[in-house]
């Protein structure tokens, strides 16, 4: 049609009366140049046995109607079917659609061909009839479409004798031929990725079966109609190229019909429920984990391995790695006198342990995954257990750096006396606590990638794991390799004391900031918990100055309390997170809808206290007098969601837009434009130029 609007008038229909009804069509309606009558597969009925009737349209030449989902433009017909008392009428069956194209406007529906359009919905009459005739009702509302479009209704009725056994109708024949254009139960399973990606498996797709391939949603505003459907087949899989709709939610099923079309023209099509995110890999007689060669070297998961390596160079300038690199920036000084062998292998060892400990989050991620659960990049802080005891292992670190705690010293491999074990065992496990207190960061280039790695099969997942470590280990690694790299410090002696003492205080504020964390998480109480345990690591350090058998002893019971501390930490009551800024409300996904639905603007911040990107974003921009004053200038709700514990609302916002973790910045202008997303390092002049309050 040449014309969207549907035309405010009807062009008249006509029930022609005056004569009698058949068995197997009831009177028709009129519509232009456009009949409609309802028919039915049988001439008579038998109690109990289901039959069918239909709307039949026939269509004149460049007239049609339309499916389920019109599409962008039309409506659809519709049939309310009245019954005696006992009997069920079912829902319309809709054949295969095709695509109707006018201009920039494109709807789903159906055209004359060699035989009218038929409709059908299966009636179940009851075990029992009263009366010689079984009576349907039916009342229809379609609309016919050309260079105009004519709406119609009519109220059509079917009088069936009742006997014992149905009698078939000369219109059984269409019915017959609509059951074979209608699409079919099958075992397709599809998955729908954040990029529109559409994968369905077990459709048997491969180049001499497929020829093209279409998807029609049966939502509205789930895609881009307009968009070409590009298609390709991969290891008897059918990969199809769509675009998704701005308010399509990426976390929801994506539903349609799938219409496979062969070269000879012959059609398969069958409904799916797309699940999102990608799709499981899976090989013949080989681990769900396995994935072609030609996969993982695909230009899409090299960007991501990429992207996480150079996420992982980045998080080494991220505060959260500071007290670490500290304490291998000691360690390099220590070096001075040593030789390039051994460098080399601490720097070895230490990247080692930061891969090990990737691997191992990655392990419990996907094991979390396949049970059920939703997590995401830095999920472990959420559990203030866990919270508490980095918290006291750092404390114990920091009290190694000031020279109370011996033990912690030779743990982290900064002793004196150290053996070639030791040194190693101390550089491993300097790796692990690297790469612990590493995940409150999310670096630029990560969310991309952790939201691939977290959402598809594993083995491409633990490639993007081990990429973000290799980043993160490299730079520590280099340097351990140059040689003489010792040799710029100066000779061991008193500095060296000093500096490790002054090392201390930014893991002790390290600390503070995960008591902080606690108490955000847990309040007062899991304050209270934090503090007992930084007290009794303090008591267990001077006790084992003391000297003497008695002194382990003490010290060991002292530690062995924590264990039950950190178990009582586990019930103490959760805070209520407060938004971040005085002009701050808290995010729904009810309101932000709401905002959206009245075309206001939105900046929304998921942030986190564990987060300390989120924290310094927070500090240094968003929180800013001057970014508070834009947002009230431009009349922009500032939403802020708080992820420090699991909420599975936020989770899945986050999904919504490729992330797998925190912080996230969305910016919705006014009106109903695309969203914004903002990078995750922010600066005031970028916010107030994304919300138009620069200058």
């Amino acid at each position: 049609m040449t014309v969207v609007a549907i035309v405010a008038f009807v062009t008249g229909f006509w029930l022609v009366a005056g004569r009698p009804a058949q068995a197997a069509q009831s009177l028709f309606a009129s519509t232009l140049n456009n009949e409609v009558s309802v028919v039915s597969d049988v001439d008579s009925v038998a109690p109990g046995t289901p039959f069918h009737i239909g709307l039949l349209f026939g269509l004149g030449q460049h007239w049609h109607i339309y499916w389920t989902n019109p599409g962008d433009a039309g409506a659809a017909p519709t049939a309310a079917v009245t019954l005696p008392e006992g009997g069920k009428a079912g829902d319309i069956q809709w054949p295969i659609p095709k695509v109707i194209n006018d201009g920039p406007v494109t709807s789903y529906g159906y055209s004359r061909k060699l035989a009218p359009v038929l409709l059908p919905l299966t009636i179940t009459p009851p075990k029992s009839i009263d009366g010689a005739h079984y009576t349907v009702k039916v009342a229809a509302t379609w609309l016919v479409c050309n260079d105009i479009c004519v709406p119609g209704q009519a109220d059509f009725s079917l009088a069936l004798p009742v006997e014992a056994k149905p009698r078939p109708s000369h219109e059984s024949a269409l019915f017959a031929g609509a059951a074979a254009d209608m699409p079919h139960e099958t075992d397709w399973r599809g998955w729908i990725e954040p990029d529109g990606t559409l994968t369905v498996d077990g459709a048997g797709a491969s180049r001499d079966r497929v020829a093209s391939a279409y998807f029609f949603p049966t939502s509205q505003g789930t895609i881009d109609q307009d968009y070409f459907q590009p298609v390709k087949m991969s290891r008897g899989r059918l990969v199809l190229g769509l675009k998704l709709a701005a308010d399509y939610k990426a976390d929801q099923p994506l539903e349609g019909l799938l219409v496979l079309t062969a070269a000879d023209g012959s059609e398969r099509a069958a409904m799916i429920s797309a699940t999102p995110g990608l799709p499981p890999v899976q090989m013949p007689g080989k681990a769900a984990w396995m994935v072609p060669l030609d996969v993982l070297a695909s230009a899409r998961y090299l960007s991501l391995i990429g992207a996480a390596l150079l996420g992982g160079l980045i998080l080494n300038l991220m505060p959260c790695v500071f007290p670490v690199l500290a304490m291998k920036a000691a360690h390099l000084a220590h070096l001075g006198d040593a030789t390039r062998g051994r460098a080399r292998r601490d720097g070895f060892v230490y990247g080692l342990g930061i891969l090990v400990s990737f691997l191992a989050l990655a392990g419990v991620l996907f094991g979390l995954r396949e049970g059920g659960s939703v997590v995401g990049w830095g999920f472990q802080f959420q559990s203030p257990d866990f919270v508490l005891a980095i918290t006291w292992l750092l404390f114990a670190v920091g009290l190694s750096f000031s020279g109370i705690l011996t033990v912690g010293m030779r743990w982290i491999g900064l002793g004196q006396g150290l053996t070639e074990t030791g040194g190693a065992l101390g550089s491993f496990f300097s790796g692990v606590l690297a790469a612990v207190v590493a995940t409150p960061c999310t670096a630029p280039f990560m969310g991309a990638a952790m939201a691939a790695a977290l959402s598809g099969p594993p083995l491409p997942g633990l490639l993007i794991f081990v990429a973000l470590g290799i980043g993160l280990a490299l730079p520590m690694v280099v340097l351990s390799c140059i040689p003489g790299i010792g040799r710029i410090f100066p000779r061991p002696g008193r500095w060296m004391v000093i500096l490790h003492q002054a090392l201390a205080f930014p893991v002790y504020a390290s600390v503070l900031w995960l008591v902080w964390v606690a108490s955000e998480e847990g309040g007062s109480s899991l304050l209270i918990y934090s503090g007992l345990g930084l007290l009794l690591i303090a008591f267990a350090a001077w006790a084992g100055r003391l000297g003497g058998r008695v002194a382990p002893v003490i010290a060991s019971l002292a530690v062995a309390v924590l264990i039950p501390v950190l178990w009582e930490a586990r019930i103490a009551p959760a805070a209520q997170a407060a938004p971040s800024a005085s002009v701050a409300e808290a995010f729904t996904t009810d309101k932000l809808n709401t905002l959206r639905a009245a075309g206001k603007p939105v900046f929304v911040n998921l942030t986190a206290a564990w987060c300390v990107t989120c924290l310094v974003n927070d500090r240094l921009a968003l929180g800013r007098a001057v970014v508070q004053q834009g947002f009230r200038q431009t009349g922009v709700t500032y939403l802020v969601g708080d992820w420090t514990k699991a909420d599975p609302a936020i989770t899945a916002y986050l999904k919504e837009y490729g992330r797998s973790g925190v912080p996230l910045y969305v910016f919705y202008p006014p009106g109903h434009h695309q969203p914004i997303l903002l990078p995750q390092i922010l600066t005031p002049n970028l916010v107030l130029t994304t919300i138009g309050a620069a200058g």
